[in-house]
This record gives C-alpha cells, structure tokens and sequence, in this order.
C-alpha cells in the first residue's frame, strides 16, 4: 500500500515539474527579446570577468534565448507526457546544474540583479533562484533515483 502512495508522489513530483518546465519556457517565450537582453547581460558579465570571447555571443544572445525557451518548453511536455522520462530527467538534471552555475555567479559577482529566470512577470532575486534551482535540482536527482520502482 505504501508503495502505491510513494508512486504517486513520484507521478505527481514529474508532474509539476514538467508543468514549472513549461511554464518557466513559455512566460520567457512571451517576450523573448527581454529575456534574450538578460543573456547579453550575463554574457557581458562573463566576458568582463572570465574571458573575451563571450563578447562574440552576444550577438547571437536573442537565438540562445529562443533556444533555451524552447528546450524548457519541450521537455516539460516530454516529462508530462511521460516520454523518454529518465533521459528527460538527466537532461533537466544538466540544465539546472547550468541555471544553479548561473544563480551562484550572479550572487558571487552581484553583477546582476535579476536572473531572468521567470521573465520580469515573476522576478527573483539571485538567491532566491539559487534556492530554486537547487530544490529543483535535489527534487530531480531524487526522481533518477527512485525511477526504478516508478516503472
């Protein structure tokens, strides 16, 4: 019987996380010119503090926007429609490990005070992105390994 209330849970967690996912993608997707100025920023942020070519990026900072609206959007759906789930958990695992990179620098350099990560309609400060980011990622990492008894 517990079993059946854990699966449920489980169910219920890729649920919601695939809906954040969607979520997440679409409101950047509302405006993706604002959201592709908050990646211009970072990669300003990046070439001041880390390296020069960053600067080339910029150029291409509305495509990365486009792009990284589209892959949350896409795998959100995956893991709603319980597609592919566990290569779509590891992919969301890379992603947030990428997001959280992101969160600590920004709160690290405090260059940024904004992360971009809910468009300006729900704006986070960078540490509350951070913790975001790593219940979300804990939430995942969690999902991997008790995908076994979910099947």
């Amino acid at each position: 019987m517990f079993q059946q209330y854990f699966s449920a849970i489980q169910h219920f967690a890729l649920l919601v996380i695939g809906l954040f996912f969607v979520f997440s993608g679409g409101i950047k997707l509302r405006s993706p010119r604002d959201f592709s100025f908050k990646i211009a920023a970072y990669l300003s942020s990046f070439a001041r503090d880390i390296h020069t070519v960053f600067l080339r990026l910029i150029t291409y900072s509305f495509i990365i926007a486009v792009v990284v609206c589209a892959v949350e959007i896409v795998l959100g759906i995956m893991l709603v429609c319980s597609f592919r789930t566990i290569w779509v958990l590891w992919s969301l695992v890379a992603l947030m490990i990428f997001f959280t990179f992101l969160a600590g620098y920004t709160i690290s350099q405090k260059s940024i005070d904004s992360c971009g990560c809910l468009s300006e309609s729900i704006p986070l400060t960078p540490v509350q992105s951070f913790i975001k980011n790593i219940i979300l990622l804990l939430l995942l990492i969690w999902l991997i390994c008790t995908y076994q008894t979910m099947v």
